[in-house]
């Protein structure tokens, strides 16, 4: 009957209801580990159902300074007390939850589910009691606080006691700390040496011993603490919120339970709202969780990630050296506009220098900007050199391209054997203006409108044909053929003539160059002749155009005058034919 509804029976049950099942099992005939384990239960069951919390004692309002520090010491004794509690509390009931699968997982009719069950019942009567004794210490906690209240205001505190108490404890703990610092070490050195067991313990002792006393000199200060922050209150001072924030740092030196700062901070906010007001308090907490936000943000980003070569780096360097490098690409950029637009209408210089200058300027403040963020980062340039030093066997044999295209393109830029706007050619199918050098590369711009990107060392190595260096005027060869039997004088004379009245504005005829036409050979089906005129102005680059210009000339030239233009032709011998075969032809059909 009562292993069958454990809750309705067994937790709920009485002293009396124990006492039966006590004496039932008693007079059972079983007498195993098993019974004698239910006997053990159930007479604890009897026995925490007689005990019964206690009330706490009324306390008096203190009326000494002596006697509100032995309030506030009580009040956090109640609070080591609550927290202790409260982990006994939580332990029960994950004893309790352990013991529900037990007890769903074992069968119906065996006797140790009625161990199980009895045993779930002490968990519930203790987890019970604890949970009384916690509201009990909490309702003393309670009536603490508003006698700390009400009595502080009433209270003649020691101002020079207190500090000086505090200050002395202060030393105090230090001088214990530093001697527990001390009897670690002689304890791991005896430890390293494997020294005799008795003098370990005899350290091990003394190190306990220090540290009951450090903690109880932790306590003390912690008390006159409290002293300077409640005189500090009743004066409306608002440096009590700093002392109070003393108190809680000591607090979580203390050994006295996880929970016991948030109920020293729940007693130091109650008194401040007591004195000063919750809008007081309420802005001023606001204030110090935003500086508390702002040191933990601070601290989160200047303590070092990392070490590069004993030199910490942290987040705000990090941040600080890329702020750094991003405002140097920023204010390089701003120069290479600013120079190209300040040069634009200075005459004497020219748009390569300009271009000069702007590349120069824009990679000089970059590298600035790379070495200050360097700085920053606390890392030492003459480490950089030892890494560059060895990369440069990975440079020599990796990066020779990009490396000799940079150098190249130094070169260009202070040779000026290239220039922007010049036009150049570097092979039959690829010739056009030089639209832009850079560090890398050269832009060159076709006459089809297409941007073709050269690495810089192809200027360098290879021949590269500049059609504009010093001048704009250019020789054109213009290649054309006459019949056999036409006067090589008489062709001269027509071309020329031909030449001096197309009204072209742009031929070049001085003493210097001058037009010529030349017999250069006598072909298969013709005589062949060249023409040699010289152009100057933007006609000259674009030689296919110009060529078709003055071919149309010498060929109406030509056509005009009579002079005959032949094409291939070869002529077929036929030096015999066989007798048997019978060949009939016509003139008319050859």
């Amino acid at each position: 009957m009562y292993a069958s509804d454990v809750n309705n029976t067994l937790i709920d049950a009485n002293q009396t209801t124990y006492k039966i099942l006590l004496a039932h099992i008693s007079h059972s005939a079983k007498n195993n580990d098993e019974t004698l384990l239910q006997k053990v239960l159930l007479n604890k069951l009897i026995n925490i159902d007689i005990k019964k919390s206690k009330k706490p004692k009324k306390i008096k309002l203190p009326k000494t300074y002596k006697e509100y520090e032995n309030l506030f010491v009580l009040y956090m004794q109640n609070a080591a007390r609550k927290s202790a509690l409260n982990e006994k509390a939580q332990r029960i009931k994950q004893k309790i939850r352990t013991l529900k699968e037990e007890i769903r997982d074992t069968k119906d009719g065996k006797s140790s589910l009625l161990t199980l069950q009895l045993q779930e019942s002490f968990y519930f009567k203790t987890k019970n009691l604890y949970e009384k004794q916690i509201n009990f210490v909490h309702d003393n906690m309670k009536s603490i606080v508003s006698l700390l209240n009400q009595s502080a205001k009433n209270i003649d505190f020691n101002k020079v006691l207190y500090n000086q108490n505090i200050k002395e404890y202060k030393e105090e703990s230090k001088k214990i700390k530093n001697e527990i610092s001390k009897l670690e070490v002689e304890k791991e050195r005896l430890e390293f040496l494997n020294d005799s067991k008795k003098k370990i313990t005899k350290i091990t002792n003394l190190i306990k011993y220090r540290t009951k006393e450090y903690q109880d000199t932790l306590k003390s200060m912690a008390d006159f603490i409290f002293l300077k922050f409640s005189a500090r209150l009743v004066k409306k001072d608002k440096k009590a919120f700093d002392t109070a924030k003393q108190i809680l740092i000591l607090t979580k030196k203390l050994e006295l339970g996880k929970s016991i700062n948030q109920e020293a901070d729940s007693l130091l906010n109650s008194m401040e709202k007591y004195y000063l007001g919750s809008i007081n308090v309420m802005t001023i907490s606001t204030t110090r969780e935003v500086q508390n936000i702002f040191v933990f943000l601070w601290s989160f980003v200047t303590n070092p990630l990392f070490n590069i070569n004993n030199s910490p780096i942290s987040i705000m360097k990090i941040i600080i050296s890329i702020l750094i490098f991003i405002f140097g690409f920023y204010i390089g950029g701003f120069y290479k506009i600013n120079i190209k637009r300040v040069t634009q209408n200075i005459s004497s210089i020219n748009s390569t220098t300009r271009t000069i200058f702007s590349n120069l300027g824009y990679y000089v403040i970059i590298v600035i900007a790379f070495i200050l963020a360097l700085n920053v980062l606390g890392i030492n340039l003459s480490s950089i050199g030892l890494v560059a030093g060895a990369l440069s066997v990975g440079i020599g044999f990796g990066l020779q391209n990009i490396v000799s295209n940079f150098i190249s393109g130094i070169i260009l830029m202070f040779e000026r054997s290239i220039k922007i706007g010049d036009y150049i050619e570097l092979s039959n199918e690829l010739r056009g203006h030089v639209t832009g050098i850079n560090m890398r590369s050269t832009t060159i711009n076709t006459n089809s409108n297409i941007d073709v990107i050269v690495p810089n060392q192809n200027f360098i190595q290879n021949n590269v044909i500049n059609w504009t260096m010093n001048d704009n005027i250019r020789r054109f060869q213009i290649p054309f053929g006459v019949a056999y039997g036409t006067k090589p004088e008489k062709v001269s004379e027509v071309v020329k003539d031909a030449i001096k009245k197309s009204g072209f504005k742009d031929i070049v005829d001085n003493t210097k160059r001058h037009t010529r036409v030349i017999m250069v050979s006598m072909g298969n089906s013709s005589v062949d002749f060249e023409l040699f005129v010289w152009i100057k102005g933007p006609e000259t680059l674009y030689p296919k155009r110009t060529a078709s210009r003055f071919l149309i000339l010498v060929y109406n030239a030509l056509y005009a005058n009579n002079i005959e233009i032949p094409f291939p032709q070869q002529d077929l011998h036929i030096k015999s034919i066989d007798k048997d075969i019978n060949f009939q032809a016509s003139i008319k059909n050859l």
